[in-house]
């Protein structure tokens, strides 16, 4: 009977440490799967943890650091996003189903004891969302700077292509990040070189937090020669 018993523990034992070192290598390719898709890249390195092992089967992890390079971040396409978090729980159908058009941009977390978020906004991730956003601006160029966002582009007016200056900067406001454009200049068209204010135009929203299901609160947004650095985390208590 103890000889029973003894086989039984070492199959137990044998098969824990099996899942364990198993089942992070299956994880990490399935939340990289899943983020591939939502966050529309094929870019993506994760690295997941957790004890015992089985419990990341039930969206439980211990510990995930997440990579992503040229990944869509919300309505914006970032240079890089990295994401640590510890203790954190993420749903079952975001492991196990597949992603739809309502995902895109998005990094379905149900809960955390710790988030961390990193992102880099490039010219080219405002050239990318003012010619999407924008209505009949086109052949745009970005230059970033420490204070302001100046763009260059053309423009459709009255069946008249024209060239078009914008200024602008990017700030945030509640728990999302806007693109504000504070001028217009129209060159070269029947209306000649008047400045427009932008607010005619409304904000661009680049990333809202809440609308990605990701329990994160915006804490900066750094405007350097070039990028935009944000950050965003887990606020205990909220």
């Amino acid at each position: 009977m103890k000889k029973v018993l003894l086989i039984i523990v070492l199959i137990i034992v044998i098969a824990l440490g099996f899942t364990q070192v198993a089942l992070p290598a299956i994880a990490e390719r399935t939340v990289e799967s899943e983020l591939s898709a939502t966050l529309q890249t094929d870019d993506v390195d994760a690295s997941v943890s957790s004890f015992p092992a089985v419990l990341m089967l039930m969206g439980h992890f211990g510990h995930i650091d997440v990579t992503a390079k040229d990944a869509r971040l919300g309505d914006v396409r970032v240079e890089s996003m990295t994401l640590i978090g510890d203790a954190v729980e993420i749903p079952s159908d975001v492991l196990f189903g597949k992603a739809t058009e309502k995902d895109a941009g998005k990094i379905r977390i149900k809960s955390a004891n710790r988030l961390e978020l990193r992102g880099i906004v490039t010219a080219d991730s405002l050239k990318d969302i003012i010619e999407r956003k924008v209505d009949k601006v086109h052949d745009v160029d970005v230059t970033l700077g420490a204070d302001r966002a100046v763009v260059e582009g053309k423009a459709k007016l009255m069946g008249q292509d024209i060239d078009v200056h914008i200024e602008g900067r990017i700030y945030g406001e509640g728990n999302a990040i806007f693109f504000k454009m504070t001028r217009l200049d129209l060159k070269h068209s029947i209306f000649g070189l008047g400045g427009i204010s932008g607010d005619m135009f409304g904000d661009i929203k680049l990333v809202d937090f809440t609308n990605m299901e990701l329990p994160v609160e915006l804490d900066n947004i750094e405007q350097q020669e070039g990028k935009v650095v944000l950050t965003a985390s887990r606020h205990q208590g909220k």
